[in-house]
């Protein structure tokens, strides 16, 4: 498996594994030169990538209270929803619309 594929495998193979408390990661910042194709890579791009991934894989099995950090449900169902977060609804899973959970993300991020 090859470039962001093999990321997002990763990261649901750990979670699988681990059940981590929260997901922290941080997209590269810089562009650089790939030395045998001379492409540039574009670091706003792959954060999007991995925001997307983030939205239809692990939405609402984790939810972020911001960008590139993302906590257990569990955990934000205790600590969150209590302080004012959005309840996240009983009826969304990973597989629900993907522009719904997007506007609900957004919702939270903005508290």
């Amino acid at each position: 498996m090859k470039g962001n594929g093999a990321v997002q495998y990763a990261i649901m193979e750990f979670i699988k594994q681990r059940n981590p408390d929260q997901l922290i990661w941080s997209p590269v910042k810089t562009k650089t030169v790939n030395p045998v194709t001379g492409r540039i890579t574009n670091p706003e791009g792959r954060k999007e990538v991995y925001e997307i991934f983030a939205i239809k894989s692990l939405f609402p099995l984790y939810v972020s209270v911001k960008a590139n950090e993302w906590i257990r449900r569990d955990i934000y169902d205790r600590d969150y929803v209590s302080k004012g977060y959005p309840a996240i609804p009983v009826n969304m899973t990973t597989s629900s619309n993907s522009v719904e959970k997007k506007k609900l993300l957004q919702n939270i991020r903005s508290i």
